[in-house]
């Protein structure tokens, strides 16, 4: 199965960041064809094993106090590939997270707009250590807090009607 791997790097970078009031800022996404090979990444990668494209964060959400949805888009006019390598890099160009696999099933870029939607979990990163810098995509926040509230207005349905049903059951 693919894997997302916090690079050596990405630690490091955490490690220095903790307790300094620093953050390290993610701003880029790339895409790589590993050569035309699928492998495991690795903690020690400082760069994709074959970069063939990256691009600037397009749009991001914050999805928690850890994990941003990160929109990226590469255009159709690029060069044919098959992606089996991506990597999220920080603001001075470190691989902070590697995506690859044995597994991974190749996507081609070049023939249509290649568009990655996806989350950015650091689950066990401190809060406030890492930031996704990039525009604020509203549709993706206005959903978010509207799913939000309808769960909530669900949830205050169910406790008045398990209310209800206490009262009458009490006659």
């Amino acid at each position: 199965m693919p894997e997302t791997l916090i690079t050596d790097t990405g630690e490091r970078l955490l490690a220095l960041a903790t307790g300094s009031g620093a953050q390290v800022e993610i701003t880029h996404i790339a895409i790589g064809d590993a050569n035309g090979l699928a492998y495991d990444p690795s903690y020690d990668q400082t760069a994709l094993v074959n970069e063939i494209a990256r691009a600037p964060i397009e749009l991001q959400s914050q999805v928690d106090a850890n994990s941003w949805r990160v929109k990226v888009s590469f255009p159709a006019t690029m060069q044919q590939a098959y992606v089996r390598e991506i990597g999220a890099y920080d603001v001075d160009g470190n691989l902070v997270t590697i995506w690859a696999g044995l597994d991974v099933e190749p996507r081609q870029v070049g023939v249509v707009d290649y568009l990655i939607d996806h989350v950015l979990g650091f689950s066990r990163t401190a809060e406030g250590l890492l930031i996704v810098s990039a525009p604020d995509d509203e549709t993706e926040n206005f959903r978010m807090a509207t799913t939000r509230m309808l769960a909530e207005l669900a949830h205050q349905q169910f406790l008045q009607s398990e209310a209800i049903r206490a009262g009458l059951s009490a006659f």
